[in-house]
Parts: structure tokens; sequence; C-alpha cells
């Protein structure tokens, strides 16, 4: 979640929690213009206060190709991406 209020929901594949913050970090900084690594302390992968951040790996063959980005606002629109 972001200090504006608005959640992301970021979804690729990764070899790591920190590779998958920065990839998550770059799909949503494309989006809304303010990134993870915004609030991000040197590990890569702890947000500060405002933002949360949220990291869960999967199985790898219920991963699929590609990204997706779900965003859900403040009133409660979601759009998928």
């Amino acid at each position: 979640m972001t200090p504006s209020g608005f959640q992301y929901e970021a979804t690729s594949r990764a070899s790591s929690d920190v590779e998958a913050v920065r990839l998550a970090d770059e799909t949503i900084e494309y989006v809304c213009r303010i990134g993870i690594r915004d609030h991000l302390d040197a590990d890569g992968i702890t947000a500060r206060l405002p933002a949360q951040l949220t990291v869960e790996p999967i199985k790898p063959d219920e991963a699929t190709p590609g990204f997706g980005l779900v965003i859900k606002s403040p009133d409660g629109t979601i759009t998928r991406k």
C-alpha cells in the first residue's frame, strides 16, 4: 500500500525476494510514479511506513509467464492490468 491509500498487487517471476521487489517496483512506478523503493530500506525488501510491502512466494508450477498488476483505489475501485 502506498501513502496515497492505493494498494497494488504485482505478480512476476523472480529468483529472490529482492529481485521480486525490484521487478514489482519497476511495474508500480511506471503506473503511479511513486515506486516501492521510495519507502524501501537498504536490505531491498523491508518497507518503511506508511508504505507496506509483502512478498509471497508461490510454487513454480503455480507461476505464469509475464507480469500482472491489480490496483485498488481508496474508494474500492479495482483495475487489472
